[in-house]
Formats: C-alpha cells, structure tokens, sequence
C-alpha cells in the first residue's frame, strides 16, 4: 500500500478527512463550500469529521481578519476588546464553514485559559434559542499576538427544535427520581434546579431537561447523577454518574513533582509542585506528606476531578487547572513559613494533615475555614478571580492556627484581634515565599511581595486590605473600613 492511501486509510479510521475531500463526500450546502473553498485557497486547513459530517478543526494564520472566506455581519471590535469578545468575531468570521448563521446568538464564551507560552485559549457554548446545546462545544485559540490560529471541536449546525416544553421541570425530578429507585439506588434530592437545554450528544437533538440528583452525602455509597429528560415525553434520555470514586492517596506511593500553570494573579507561566504518585492506582495527586497538606475539588462538575481528591493520570497537568496548582503552592508555602520561622507544625502543632478545598460554590467571592477545613471560592470576574493565592490562604490558614491556639471567639474585639492576626500573618507568608517587591507601593505585580492583602485576586479595587497604609483610599477603596479609622470604645459607645 502506497504512502497516500496509508494515509487516507488511517484518516478515513480516525473518522476525519482533510478537506477537499470531505466536502465532495458529504455534498455540502454551496454556501458552505464556497466558504471552504475560499478558505483552503488562502492556506487555511479545514479538518473535517466523516462520522458526523461536521467541520472539526479550522486551523490559518489568522482566522479573525475578513477575507474571501469571511462570512457574517464583521463583528467590530475595541482597541481593549477581551478575548471573550474576540472569540465571537473570529467565529461570526468562520461561519460560513461551520453553517453557523449568527454567531452573536449561537455562541457563548464561557471561559478562557492561557498557557506558558502566552497563547490563550476560549471554551465556547454553543445556544439554541438561548438554551445551552449539550454535546456541543468549541475552542478559539488565540497565539501570543493575539491571532486567531484554530477553531475546533463540535458545532452542531440546522438545530430547529421548538423550545416549548410539553413536560413540567418538576414531573421531569419525577421521572428521573423513578428511574433512580427502578435501578435500586434511592431516588435522590434535587441539587439546584432543572435546566431546559437542547440534548445533543450521541443522538439527534431533542429538547430536555438536565437535572442533578444526589444522595447519601458523606456515606461509602454516595451518589450523585446527571440527568437528561425529554421535555416532551418524559423518558430518560441519558444520564452519568459525578461520583469519582477516586481513592484518596495512602502511603504506598512517593513523592514527585508536578509540573502545572499558575494563576495570573500569582504571575502565571509553568511551574511545578512537589505531590504524589500513587503505586495502587498510577494516580497523580496534590498531596504532599511533609508538608502535610492536600487539595480537594470542591466543585460539583466542570473538571475532571470534581467531587474528589485534586488528581491527574500524568504528572504533567498542562493548564487544565492552574487555580489546584496555585492552592498547592500556597499550602506548601504556609506550611514552610510556620515551621521555619514558628516552629509551627501544621495548624494544631500536631502534624495534623491540612485539607483546602478550591472551586467551593459558584461565583463565590470568598474564602474561609470552618473549624476542620479550608474552602477557596472562584471569584465572579467582577469583584475578585480565584481567591487561592498565597496571602488569602495564608490568612485562612493562620485562623486554624490562631482556633487551634488562643480559641479567640469570633465576635467583637476578639473577632477583630483573629482577623488582624490572619492579615498580619498572610502578608508574612508572601514576604518569606515571594521576592520583595515593597518598592513598587502603592502598585501591585502578580507574584511579588508587598504590603497588599488579597492584591493578587481584587478586582473592585486595588486591593482588599492595606498592611502599610489601612485607610488609604487609592489601594482599597473609600467604603471599606479600615483600622486607622477605628478609634476604640468610650463609655460604651464605639468612636470614629
């Protein structure tokens, strides 16, 4: 067998052809010909799934700039437009190729990662009627000038489902429920509430309700299903366990490193932490027995390791998830500063292995320690990005310490004392771990030092506390009350 046919065998396998050939296999509307066409006489690769006889990869030198190929109204865009922004021009660019017909409808960035080489990459929705499509999704990736180089993954074009649901959110929880009980499991709490949505993995698109039921939290046999219920007639139409019956690491394996990305706030760029092989399972996980701490992912789905212990098949986790990444290296911070400068082992001074759960809740602007564990939210974009930087889980960590030690009570004075002790602490973390950066006051840099507090995660202002400064107004902002304007209790009433 020559080389060309070898090749071609090993596509047609694959399910993917290289476009010309694709489009006279599948007789492809004109409109979207025309558009290939074009596009393959300017040097744009089209990649193309024989299997669904969809577009699976568009790949050029610039996919957001008009040209022959372009299709849609031309999205204008700012000087500071985001990458979110970008993302739906380049694909009302490409549209005539994926038989999209509007892209500011159908499309809908939802989130935006980068790597170690400044390239960034945007996961796209796609929407039908303003209802998310399941089983589709698409990625915009974006090169360090900021150039639209590929588009892949899934759009599912033609979709002309009535949005009108015959079949209530609530009789749908009762179908699922009974399907639960049918396959001898309990029936299970509605976590949140059904989503209408177009269901579109695996069969043709039919609209359906998604739902999320659980039960026996906390038990060995815990579950939690996702489900999808025709909205029309009420059968199940799939469904998928989120339980990830990862075991937790034990002590039959050996330390290794794990090479990841870190956080923006925290400077970004590839790093590496020093975690866990797991002998019993080849497991990689964020667990460290010297330093004696380990991370958890708190979320209910969205990662690979939702619901579980933070872990991976290899050692290296690329940019799948630079918040768990961050988290690790900060606990391992923490845990370094307190024994080497306080003789502190672990937060109770026993060892004792510290838990911190990252993606804790949804758009969660917080982050806190409830007496066994820590939890880190996800920010909301607007007030705050991820809160698992050093000095906010520094400050967090430091409240352990501070219950496991003085068991200050969390109100009045005593309150205030635990909190100033946790902000006095935090900003010590970062200048033992970070390179000093006081210099640069009042500014911030991602990954430095400073006098700042929760800088490397605030959005609403500068910072979230000011250690040099309290009460100044250019760093945290006019409304916060800050300690320089505490002024202390006379005669029972508070000054200020």
């Amino acid at each position: 067998m020559n080389t060309f046919l070898r090749n071609l065998l090993r596509q047609l396998l694959l399910g993917i052809l290289l476009l010309p050939f694709g489009v006279a296999a599948q007789n492809l509307p004109p409109d979207q010909t025309a558009a290939i066409t074009a596009a393959k006489a300017e040097g744009v690769t089209v990649r193309w799934n024989a299997a669904r006889g969809e577009v699976a990869s568009i790949r050029g030198a610039d996919l957001g700039v008009r040209s022959s190929f372009s299709r849609g109204p031309g999205l204008q865009l700012t000087r500071n437009a985001t990458y979110e922004q970008r993302t739906i021009a380049v694909l009302d660019n490409v549209s005539g190729m994926l038989r999209a017909s509007n892209a500011s409808r159908e499309f809908r960035a939802k989130r935006t990662q980068s790597d170690k080489l400044g390239y960034h990459h945007v996961r796209v929705e796609q929407r039908h009627n303003n209802l998310r499509v399941v089983g589709a999704e698409l990625i915009v990736h974006f090169d360090k000038q900021d150039r639209a180089y590929e588009v892949n993954g899934r759009y599912i074009p033609g979709i002309t489902l009535s949005v009108a649901p015959q079949l209530s959110s609530g009789d749908a929880v009762l179908s699922a429920q009974a399907d639960l009980q049918r396959r001898g499991s309990p029936t299970g709490d509605l976590q949140g509430e059904p989503e209408l949505v177009v269901f579109a993995r695996r069969t043709p698109s039919r609209l359906a309700y998604q739902l999320t039921l659980t039960y026996g939290e906390g038990t060995s046999e815990p579950g939690r299903w996702i489900y999808w219920v025709d909205a029309q007639t009420g059968r199940v139409i799939d469904r998928v366990s989120k339980i990830f019956h990862i075991a937790a690491p034990t002590t039959n394996g050996f330390h290794t490193a794990i090479v990841g990305v870190k956080l923006p706030g925290e400077g970004g760029g590839a790093t590496n932490v020093m975690g866990w092989k797991q002998n019993t399972n080849n497991k990689y996980y964020l667990y460290n027995t010297n330093q004696q701490w380990v991370i958890k992912n708190a979320a209910a789905s969205g990662w690979p390791d939702a619901s579980s212990h933070a872990y991976r098949d290899t050692d290296d986790w690329g940019v799948s998830d630079p918040t768990e990444i961050s988290a690790a290296l900060a606990m391992d911070a923490v845990h370094r500063y307190f024994r080497d400068v306080h003789g502190l082992p672990s937060f109770d001074g026993d060892n004792s292995l510290a838990r911190a759960n990252v993606h804790q809740g949804t758009n969660y602007v917080n982050a806190y320690w409830d007496g066994e564990q820590l939890y880190i939210g996800d920010g909301n974009g607007e007030d705050a990005n991820s809160l698992a930087v050093l000095d906010i889980i520094g400050h967090e960590f430091a409240h352990a310490v501070t219950e496991r030690s003085a068991d200050l009570i969390y109100y009045g004075e005593s309150g205030a004392l635990n909190e100033s002790f946790s902000d006095i602490f935090g900003t010590s973390i970062e200048f033992h771990t970070q390179p000093d950066d006081r210099g640069s006051y009042p500014s911030r840099t991602p990954g430095m030092a400073d006098w700042l507090l929760g800088e490397d995660s605030w959005l609403a202002s500068t910072a979230l506390r000011d250690m040099r400064d309290p009460s100044n107004t250019d760093t945290v902002g006019e409304d916060n009350e800050q300690p320089t304007r505490y002024l202390g209790f006379v005669l029972g009433k508070r000054r200020r």
